[in-house]
């Protein structure tokens, strides 16, 4: 598939930008109204933009260096801004706190991988990976169904702390 040039105002990028307004909502039902059945809806709307993206992207033939790396900082931010809220809202439940470090495997792992790369003055940004799109999908399952409060979540946790160790060893495997 041929990269268009630069045009980076395109339905792809509006539906990613949407994630993070969706996240922002979902982070008001959560801890101000304390509604998980809300927070979890609008949670997996934010989810959804994530797949919509980048279908549309290869689908329609828009996909753009921007529209690549702009998706991987909304994931990012999809992800800090959401597990920091049910951080605060899942304070005093010790067992779904666990839950929700497991879903954040990814995260833990590659950080220090991050860190070096930035003493390395090597790119932020690998390559997208199979392996990062299945991680970032059980990802956002395993935060919808933990902050909705469902028992079966644990499910979904567990397959993303088990993918997300690989995807953070890829993105170390990169580093080097």
């Amino acid at each position: 598939m041929v990269k268009q040039q630069e045009k980076i105002i395109n339905l792809p990028n509006f539906i990613t930008s949407l994630r993070v307004p969706l996240t922002l909502v979902a982070v008001y039902y959560l801890l101000l109204v304390g509604d998980r059945f809300f927070a979890a809806l609008f949670l997996a709307l934010a989810g959804i933009t994530d797949f919509l993206d980048g279908q549309w992207a290869r689908r329609f033939d828009r996909v753009t260096m921007f529209g690549e790396k702009f998706d991987v900082v909304a994931d990012r931010i999809f992800i800090t801004i959401f597990a920091i809220a049910l951080i605060f809202f899942l304070w005093e439940s010790f067992n779904e706190l666990i839950l929700l470090f497991l879903c954040l495997s990814r995260e833990i792992v590659a950080f220090p991988a991050f860190i070096y790369r930035r003493i390395k003055s090597i790119p932020y940004f690998s390559a997208t990976r199979f392996i990062g799109k299945v991680q970032t999908t059980l990802q956002a399952f395993a935060f919808v169904f933990l902050t909705w409060g469902v028992s079966w979540s644990v499910y979904f946790v567990v397959a993303s702390a088990i993918v997300g160790v690989f995807s953070g060893a890829s993105y170390w495997r990169d580093s080097f």
